[in-house]
């Protein structure tokens, strides 16, 4: 209904839709975060970049609010100047996602580089959910135990299966799914320690601890992990296993407590690890964050001194210094509304923080958004509440930057690169 709402009201009298071609909130659900989220983000119908962009050459089909071009104000992304890169076990593709997130297969979940976000406990959530579904005895009305076993693991199966396929989405929108394998593993120990007497049930939780200990090992040796605290782990399954035999001979009841505890523990270790080593990050990627990458890929504790860059990544434009170009700015805008206009958010946020005046974004948070043309841009002007646009770089529009050079005039000393500072004078 909100969606509805906002596209009925008419553009003037509301925000653009940042992300959307047509300043809709239906066509961004339905396109952008549906269908191109599933199968990946597409140029436009024809497979061309956007209207209006004149660099096609240098345009990624999965450009994107997510993915936006490195403005010359922000910081380089990771790999470029120091920050993580995506751990080599990405496999080589034109596609950029595939080096963050892998290519959809049945085990990518399983495998580099989404692994680390997520699945440490997978493999027992997957037992757990298992065994909760076969000793459920469902009747109508559904308990709120049954109810629970739909809720939190169809959300898991769902979540699960589209990650698998989708190719277009970023690592730490994993985080959606902590919550049902958080409740579906805890509704798992759960229910086969109340039915613990069963000998199925305790091979069954010893034999899927076992499994999920080993490919805890093997995903952290993937990252360049082979640290005490595996072995930590390794200690707690084999002090569950002898007392779980013990149990069927001495201090029955006692034993299989610490079994149980034992068990449950040794699989939490290296989750508890991984999540100290993100905090712990030296270099965390603020934009898009995620996992610890790994002491032979990342920039944490345990990292090299210096980390390979990007694959298909290019260095920031270049452009004049924030500093210089902030002082001018501010001096020769006293009255006017906006401080400059600027090809996207990316671009003008520190502009605005730093001054705390309004800067127009042309092309919403990305530059790929048609907030505004060049008909826009010059009523703008001649109102008098622009006088400065800063344009170029990659992905530009061919009809501002010819509106720009016939209507306005570089300003001398702040051009460098392919950015450069026009100014707009009323006529």
């Amino acid at each position: 209904m909100w969606a509805i709402i906002v596209d009925l009201t008419p553009a003037s009298a509301r925000p653009y839709v940042g992300g959307s071609q047509r300043n809709s909130v239906v066509e961004l659900m339905i396109g952008y975060n549906g269908i191109n989220r599933l199968l990946g983000m597409q140029r436009n119908a024809s497979g061309a970049p956007p209207a209006g962009i004149t660099d096609s050459s240098s345009y990624h089909p999965n450009q994107s609010p997510d993915n936006p071009p490195y403005p010359p104000f922000a910081q380089p992304p990771p790999g470029v100047g120091g920050g993580p890169p995506f751990p080599p076990a990405s496999r080589p593709s034109d596609d950029i996602f595939a080096q963050e997130i892998g290519t959809p297969s049945a085990i990518r979940l399983f495998v580099p580089p989404l692994a680390k976000e997520l699945s440490w406990l997978l493999p027992f959530g997957l037992v757990c959910l298992i065994g909760l579904t076969i000793t459920a005895h469902p009747s109508r009305p559904l308990a709120a135990e049954h109810q629970a076993v739909i809720l939190w693991g169809g959300w898991l199966l769902i979540g699960l299966v589209f990650f698998s396929v989708a190719n277009f989405f970023h690592d730490y929108y994993l985080i959606m799914l902590a919550a049902p394998l958080a409740a579906v593993i805890g509704s798992g120990v759960a229910v086969w320690w109340r039915k613990r007497e069963q000998g199925w049930v305790q091979w069954t939780l010893a034999l899927a601890a076992a499994g999920t200990l080993a490919f805890q090992w093997w995903l952290a040796r993937q990252y360049g992990q082979d640290a005490w605290w595996l072995r930590l782990a390794a200690i707690g399954l084999a002090s569950g296993l002898i007392a779980l035999l013990m149990g069927h001979r001495w201090l029955r009841q006692m034993a299989f407590v610490a079994a149980y505890a034992f068990l449950v523990v040794a699989m939490l270790i290296t989750p508890l690890a991984w999540s100290v080593l993100t905090v712990a990050e030296q270099n965390p990627d603020v934009a898009l964050p995620g996992a610890y990458v790994g002491s032979q890929f990342g920039t944490g504790l345990l990292a090299p001194a210096e980390a390979p860059a990007f694959p298909n990544q290019h260095p920031p434009d270049q452009a004049a210094d924030p500093s210089t170009l902030l002082a001018f700015l501010q001096a020769h805008t006293q009255g006017i509304d906006y401080l400059v206009a600027v090809p996207s958010a990316q671009i003008g946020a520190p502009l605005v923080l730093a001054t705390g005046r309004p800067v127009l974004y042309i092309g919403g948070f990305s530059g790929s958004d048609p907030v505004i043309d060049a008909e826009g841009l010059a009523e703008l002007v001649a109102a008098g509440r622009l006088r400065y646009v800063l344009f170029g770089g990659r992905a530009q529009s061919n009809q501002i930057s010819a509106w720009l050079q016939t209507r306005c005039a570089p300003v001398a000393g702040f051009r460098e690169g392919t950015q450069v500072l026009y100014e707009c004078v009323r006529k």
